[in-house]
């Protein structure tokens, strides 16, 4: 092992000895002082300009415009005894012409939640509950219920677990049967 390390540094001391014993007349090194950033940045935007010179600048109208979503814009306020409560749009199946007051567009009192406002307002609202596929326009309701539903004289909300969800405007639809007479 031993003779191997001194041969290893034999060989590098061999390698380097010619440089330093190199010839009066060769070129010495120059070394340049560091660039300041203010020198890089201008090499950078030098380099930019001569490779993106030729390039035309466009404005391009976005392709989708994005519109601002917002929790309110998105609920129906319903409000009672100085409290309100906010239930996703298109969750009311059902509402009689007597609770339309009961219907805001803008807060007035104290927010609650939802089991809180239910609790207070058992005496006028009604749940629904649905299951997936009548939520997503898959299956509509039935006719029989949505008429018991408009004499029932309650506002009527979809729910699903206990909190109100939006139905698809289909379900609200009865289904049309082709073919048979009226």
């Amino acid at each position: 092992m031993r003779n191997y390390l001194s041969a290893v540094s034999l060989g590098l001391m061999v390698s380097v000895v010619p440089a330093i014993g190199a010839a009066p007349d060769a070129s010495a090194i120059v070394v340049s002082e560091r660039p300041t950033h203010a020198q890089l940045a201008k090499k950078q935007t030098d380099y930019r300009t001569q490779r993106h010179g030729s390039a035309e600048v466009r404005s391009v109208k976005p392709i989708v415009t994005v519109k601002k979503r917002s929790l309110m814009g998105m609920s129906t306020l319903l409000a009672s005894r100085g409290h309100w409560a906010l239930v996703p749009k298109g969750s009311i199946i059902h509402m009689p012409q007597q609770l339309k007051g009961k219907l805001v567009t803008s807060p007035q009192g104290k927010l609650q939640d939802w089991p809180v406002f239910l609790r207070e307002n058992a005496g006028w609202i009604h749940l629904f509950p649905v299951d997936l596929a009548i939520a997503r326009g898959h299956k509509t309701i039935d006719e029989k219920q949505m008429k018991a539903y408009q004499t029932m004289g309650k506002m009527v909300i979809a729910t699903s677990g206990g909190y109100p969800v939006s139905v698809s405007e289909q379900v609200l639809v009865p289904p049309t049967v082709e073919g048979k007479d009226k």
